[in-house]
């Protein structure tokens, strides 16, 4: 007799899992800190005279209002600046003269076509899709592109006369090489509107660049140097002349007696005693010539009736 066993699968209980210890994570800064606060309200000042040129030029350009906003001012490394880029984007690469480096201007693909939609006459519609930009496309957005970076150079005062000169384009960050990807950047983003289009334009310049800007921004905030104090020089005491050894000055006491009205005055006669307060006694002026010179008060030594001088009047 053959039996047969039917077998119900039982679920095992599930075996405890030891957590795991988080291992070491890589964290790459997105902000490297390169200048202190004041430094950093003085460039964004800088950076907002140069939006409302920017502002200004393009509305004449295009005969219209031109909303231009500066969003950020950040110094990620270049491989940060690459990574933040959307893919196809339009780069302009272009050089500031005499400074050293080469700098990168980002527009995004909508807004130069609506950009150059407008510059040719037509409305700038806002939803134009995202493509690269043709030769001829280029060269006339190269005339909004130089008009941004001639109005940076224009604010800046270092001394030399700063010219900008447009010296390439890139749709595809990945072959952008214009810096060491260590290598440090001052990013400013703008939010550009016309009409009803919109989109982010960036302009990025290496450290090496914007250097000797900087150093000037510094040594213009730096405190003035307080000088020393000049040291007083001692005043010598008069020397005494000798010629005035034996002039006779004559000197007296006074001091403030009682006031009377002029009925009492004529009935004033020899042997009245005028009351006179004991104040009275430390109000003495001592004068000489007739001319008051120290404050005393009235006192008696060695039987005799004196004064002591107590200080000197103002001349």
């Amino acid at each position: 007799m053959e039996t047969t066993a039917n077998l119900t699968p039982t679920t095992a209980p599930a075996a405890a899992v030891a957590p795991v210890a988080p291992g070491p994570r890589l964290y790459e800064l997105t902000q490297r800190t390169l200048f202190n606060a004041a430094e950093l309200r003085r460039l964004t000042a800088d950076y907002e005279t140069i939006r409302r040129s920017c502002a200004v030029r393009l509305a004449v350009l295009f005969r219209t209002d031109f909303e231009f906003t500066l969003t950020s001012l950040n110094t990620p490394s270049f491989r940060q600046f690459v990574g933040e880029m959307s893919q196809p984007t339009h780069l302009t690469l272009f050089k500031v003269e005499p400074l050293r480096g080469v700098g990168v201007l980002e527009m995004t693909p909508s807004l130069a076509l609506s950009l150059l939609d407008r510059l040719m006459g037509g409305p700038g519609a806002a939803d134009m899709p995202s493509r690269e930009l043709t030769e001829i496309e280029i060269a006339l957005l190269g005339q909004i592109t130089h008009l941004l970076t001639e109005a940076w150079c224009a604010h800046w005062k270092i001394g030399k006369e700063l010219k900008s000169s447009l010296i390439g384009n890139e749709n595809d960050p990945r072959f952008l090489q214009t810096s060491p990807p260590d290598s440090t950047m001052l990013v400013a983003a703008f939010e550009a509107r016309i009409g009803n289009a919109s989109g982010k334009i960036r302009i990025a310049l290496p450290f090496t660049t914007v250097d000797p800007i900087l150093q000037l921004i510094r040594a213009e905030l730096k405190p003035p140097v307080e000088a020393p104090l000049p040291t007083a020089t001692p005043t010598k005491p008069a020397a005494w002349n000798p010629a005035l050894d034996h002039i006779a000055i004559p000197v007296s006491a006074e001091l403030p007696g009682p006031q009377i009205t002029a009925r009492e005055l004529q009935q004033l006669k020899v042997g009245d005693v005028l009351p006179m307060s004991a104040a009275a006694a430390n109000l003495v002026q001592i004068k000489l010539g007739g001319v008051p010179r120290f404050n005393a008060r009235l006192g008696t030594r060695d039987e005799h009736w004196a004064v002591e001088v107590l200080n000197a009047l103002a001349s």
